[in-house]
């Protein structure tokens, strides 16, 4: 027998929640109202649902996968649970959505907006002790995971810079340029996950400068990366270094790079030679070219063009003080 649960609609001219497909695990939710979100703001949309959840059970309220792309809007943590006992009489469901585009988003009246599943749930009794049998400490970013033993992968990164509202803020800041095959590196990305896997949490990543790089062949002037800088910091007030790896050749002594990802490759650490991109959709994409190993396990390693002169490796390791801030850092020299 299907699970039944008491419904009461706000407005009774819309209709009653109904699953989209035989398979679907989880109801559509709409708006009451039309709504004007301002970027960048959270707002709580009515959902036209006051419901009795039945004993034993949660409602979980979770985006629809197609509200990120097509309306540049998230429920803030992925999710919302609604409590039984939250059914009376004025206790319509409010569905919190964050506009993180730059432009304003409209939510339609009877526009789909979120997705409604029930889940079981158990209620537990507190049995206090003095001590923990398991020794293990775990860490990080409020993973489960222990430090010694995670595993993540590049997914994993990208849903710690997209849960980072300031790293997607200067991202956003970024693409409003359009520079051709950009993304940022250096300290944005490492220090961030370095900072996870430490257990620090700050309002944002602590790095000198935002190092912004793209690839363009045509305008190799230095003025224009400045140019670049000035424009961006009319948009978010930080310290910008745009510069373009078409000429960085030149500064590393190297034939011209073929493009952006084999100048990355010749950043001085595997650490730091990871970078990010917003793309046009929204989504992110990150770049690699030495793999994320080092980086996941705190190595500070020398890339291979730069493993054969290490002076200015070193020179890099005691003159940024990694390990005074990081302190798990573990210096490799091959």
């Amino acid at each position: 027998m299907p699970l039944q649960a008491k419904i009461k609609r706000v407005d009774t001219t819309l209709p009653l929640p109904r699953y989209a497909t035989a398979g679907a695990v989880g109801f559509d939710m709409v708006s009451r109202e039309t709504v004007i979100i301002s970027p960048k703001t959270l707002v709580r949309i009515p959902s036209n649902l006051i419901i009795e959840i039945p004993a034993g059970y949660a409602l979980l309220v979770v985006p629809r996968s197609s509200t990120p792309k097509k309306k540049g809007l998230l429920i803030p943590h992925g999710m919302g649970v609604i409590d039984r006992d939250y059914c009376g009489p004025a206790d319509e469901i409010l569905i919190q959505l964050y506009n993180f585009t730059a432009e304003e988003v409209t939510v339609e009246r009877g526009e789909r907006i979120a997705q409604g599943l029930f889940t079981r749930i158990d209620r537990v009794e507190w049995k206090e002790v003095e001590t923990m049998a398991h020794n293990d400490t775990r860490g990080g970013f409020g993973s489960t995971e222990p430090q010694s033993k995670m595993n993540m992968n590049k997914q994993d990164i990208l849903d710690i810079i997209a849960r980072d509202s300031w790293m997607m803020e200067v991202l956003r800041a970024a693409r409003l340029l359009h520079l051709p095959d950009w993304m940022i590196g250096g300290g944005f990305v490492r220090n961030k996950i370095w900072d996870v896997l430490h257990g620090f949490q700050n309002d944002m990543v602590p790095t000198a400068d935002i190092d912004l790089i793209y690839f363009d062949p045509r305008i190799t002037d230095a003025w224009q990366e400045k140019t670049y800088d000035t424009q961006l910091k009319k948009i978010l007030d930080l310290n910008w270094s745009s510069k373009n790896q078409a000429r960085m050749h030149l500064k590393h002594n190297r034939s011209p790079y073929k493009n952006i990802e084999e100048a990355l490759s010749d950043w001085v650490e595997t650490a730091t030679a990871v970078a990010v991109r917003l793309q046009d959709d929204s989504t992110l994409r990150l770049f690699a070219p030495h793999g994320i190993d080092d980086l996941m396990h705190l190595i500070v390693r020398p890339t291979p063009l730069h493993a054969s002169s290490l002076q200015h490796f070193h020179e890099r390791v005691h003159g940024k003080k990694w390990r005074e801030r990081w302190p798990k850092l573990k210096v490799v020299e091959i």
